[in-house]
């Protein structure tokens, strides 16, 4: 230890203030003063720090001058040579290290800190907490056997490769689990062959591991089998409560998972960042949770089964073809902003599948998850969508349900989670969303809320037999280098992709899809909307008094003919939509079929609700839905 020790910054601060009976906090951490300050280069802002006010009130609630103490700030300058700062005052004799960033101290750092405050103060009480005041370990310990000559802090401060098996077999049996987790996290980094990179990713409570490439989630039985692996390394025997203590200590001493950025995407050979399309080196500092397992070839590459696909689903029309484009580049580039859901409707066999493995592709392996509309509106099960840029439905049945939840997906609103063993919270998914079906979802009492979002592609044309390629989703991860570039080269600038989508999205193929699996949309065809609601147009009428349906009464009333219209097409009672919500829906129908003018309702002479719809031709109406 150095003989001439510099003060650790607020050291001086603290010994004028002579409080020795007062609890003394030291932060630790690189962010050290940004945790302490509002503005971490700003002095004048002193113990204005969020992170610090919050700590306080979690520590010393009850004390209303809790934001007058003052700590000890260790930051990255002083944290590098902690042999030669001095920490603490004389006379203070009750110490907490405060953590403001995961593990920002080694075991070797945290020995080097323990034999500075033993041999350089008067603490007696050493703790460790994190940001927020959780204990995470007890010092104290240390501090006595330092002082009383025992080697062990000593033997703790160096590499644990440095041990021979025996003496890390003493210091695994003697350590609590939280120092075996730590001992078990350098041994991942340091020993262990293959040696482990690890992380913690607090959204799904998973821990991953970095293969060189990508982080790959972990699942228990291998987390728990490398545990077992490190204790027979140094042949420190253990016990099944021993491995699972090391494995739920890893949750808090493990570094967070950062958030991957949607621009990128691994490859075989290097991460594409598919804004510039360079081709960068394997970083862990991105956060990537997979990658394709093929090269990236910067030359333009020929993409003949891509092209022979995309032709057929095309059907001809090249809006269509610039739409299935488009709806790939909104994958490729995560344009969750332009808040718009897919949806590729039709039999199987047509295509709807093949579109799905692309957009995984795009997407990047580990970025993807398939989950049906019904797991999706469950918080429980819809845990598992947190970290992905892209979400599939395949094959989903018929739905007429509520669609709040995919409004909310679409637009960027946070969706409530309630995950197993973990408190339910609310958060954003940013994700692009598909939904393949063999008929359209129907979301009752919308409002137009879901319309607007929903870009449609119809399926209606098979592959025959003896032209598919049941090779074909191989040969497409072959090319993929080339579709990116041909998706790309298609559109230079975003809102030329946004363009051929709502192009698609109002197309005739669609309205007409439409208007057969919304009987809404089949039902306005009967009627013309005058400028304004008055006595030409329709009362709206509800479910009081209604006639016969065989007689011309019910055409006096629009919600009449609705209900006349319902049992000519055999609709349910329960797919029936009450006044209330009819009226509301009749706005958006009238809107997406096409009509300029606003449906409406005013309340005119003898208290009467009048519309402004008319029916187009009552005799055509009557003759079609009155002859059975």
């Amino acid at each position: 230890m150095a003989n001439k020790l510099t003060n650790a910054p607020n050291l001086s601060e603290v010994a004028k203030r002579n409080e020795p009976l007062t609890e003394l906090y030291i932060l630790v951490g690189a962010n050290a003063w940004a945790f302490y300050r509002k503005n971490a280069k700003d002095k004048a802002t002193n113990g204005q720090g969020l992170d610090w006010q919050i700590f306080l009130d979690s520590v010393d609630g009850q004390n209303p001058n809790r934001y007058d103490s003052l700590p000890i700030v260790l930051g990255q300058h002083q944290i590098n040579q902690l042999e030669g700062v001095k920490i603490a005052p004389k006379g203070y004799q009750i110490a907490t290290l405060v953590y403001t960033e995961p593990n920002p101290l080694t075991q070797s750092q945290i020995a080097t800190l323990c034999v500075n405050l033993a041999q350089n103060s008067d603490i007696q009480r050493l703790a460790i907490v994190n940001n927020i005041g959780e204990r995470l370990e007890d010092l104290t310990d240390y501090l006595a056997r330092i002082r009383q000559g025992d080697s062990v802090a000593e033997v703790v401060a160096k590499n644990n490769q440095a041990q021979s098996p025996l003496d890390m077999a003493d210091i695994i049996k003697g350590a609590s689990p939280n120092d075996r987790a730590k001992y078990f996290i350098d041994w991942c980094e340091h020993t262990a062959e293959p040696r482990y990179q690890l992380a913690y990713n607090a959204l799904n409570n998973r821990i991953y591991r970095y293969n060189g490439k990508a982080w790959e989630s972990m699942n228990d039985t291998e987390i728990l089998r490398l545990i077992t692996a490190f204790f027979r390394h140094y042949d420190a025997k253990y016990s099944l409560e021993k491995v699972k203590g090391v494995r739920d200590c890893l949750t808090l001493d493990l570094p967070l998972m950062g958030i991957a950025k949607p621009n990128l995407l691994a490859f075989n050979n290097g991460i594409l960042d598919k804004n510039s399309l360079e081709l960068m080196p394997f970083d862990p500092d991105y956060w990537l949770i997979g990658f394709n397992p093929c090269d990236y070839c910067q030359d333009c590459l020929p993409t003949p089964n891509f092209d022979k696909w995309l032709t057929f689903i095309s059907y001809g029309k090249d809006e269509r073809r610039q739409a299935f484009l488009a709806a790939l580049y909104m994958i490729l580039f995560n344009r969750t902003e332009w808040q718009l859901t897919l949806e590729l409707i039709g039999e199987a066999g047509g295509g709807k599948s093949v579109f799905i493995e692309v957009a995984k592709l795009l997407s990047g392996n580990g970025n993807h998850e398939g989950i049906t509309l019904k797991e999706l509106d469950n918080p429980v099960s819809r845990s598992k969508v947190l970290d992905k840029t892209f979400l599939y439905s395949s094959d989903e049945g018929r739905y007429i349900g509520d669609s709040s939840t995919f409004k909310k997906l679409s637009s960027g609103e946070p969706l409530d989670f309630n995950p197993k063993y973990k408190d339910p919270f609310s958060q954003s998914v940013n994700a692009i969303f598909a939904i393949c079906s063999n008929s359209l979802p129907i979301y009752k009492n919308d409002g137009g809320g879901m319309d607007r979002r929903r870009v449609i592609f119809p399926f209606d044309k098979a592959v025959p037999e003896q032209d598919r390629d049941y090779q074909l989703v191989s040969k497409l991860k072959g090319e993929l280098s080339g579709i990116i570039q041909k998706i790309i080269s298609a559109f230079p600038t975003p809102d030329i992709a946004l363009k051929a989508l709502f192009i698609q999205k109002n197309s005739a193929e669609v309205l007409a899809l439409k208007r057969d699996n919304d009987h809404l949309l089949d039902f306005v065809q009967e009627f013309d909307l005058l400028p304004m609601p008055s006595r030409q147009g329709l009362i709206m009428g509800s479910l009081l008094h209604v006639p016969d349906l065989s007689t011309d009464l019910v055409f006096n009333r629009l919600y009449w003919i609705y209900l006349l219209y319902c049992h000519h097409h055999g609709i349910e009672a329960k797919y029936q939509l009450k006044p209330k919500h009819l009226e509301r829906e009749l706005i958006q129908a009238f809107k997406s079929s096409g009509f300029d003018i606003r449906f409406s309702i005013r309340t005119l002479a003898q208290g009467k609700r009048h519309t402004n719809a008319t029916l187009k031709d009552k005799n055509a109406t009557k003759q079609k839905l009155q002859n059975d």
